[in-house]
């Protein structure tokens, strides 16, 4: 899996990592599946022993190696809009369908 973060979301992953205090080793994770397609996330936290790493510049991203089942390369960017945040696109998407069968929101990937 590759990892593609702009500029402005790299600034940002060290901006905040520096107001509190963080060490540089960021975590791409998904924890949810439905409908609307895959949920991804980001959190600082440390590597652990299935992670795959992917380093770039002094930032060091991990992610569970089961997440190359979903995404083939990830695109993270940071936005100001009056809900700021991170967002993700991920390549090739994942398909997003609606088969009414009440899971949505509840398909939670193993972790």
């Amino acid at each position: 899996m590759k990892i593609i973060p702009t500029d402005k979301a790299l600034f940002m992953i060290k901006k905040i990592a520096k107001e509190n205090n963080q060490d540089l080793i960021v975590r791409i994770y998904t924890d949810m599946i439905g409908c609307k397609g895959i949920r991804f996330g980001i959190a600082y936290d440390e590597v652990l022993e299935n992670d795959e790493k992917h380093q770039i510049g002094d930032i060091t991203f991990v992610a569970d190696h089961r997440l190359n089942e979903y995404a083939d390369e990830i695109e993270i960017d940071f936005v100001d809009t009056p809900k700021q945040g991170f967002v993700f696109k991920s390549y090739p998407e994942y398909k997003k369908s609606c088969s009414g069968c009440s899971g949505c929101g509840i398909k939670f990937l193993d972790k």
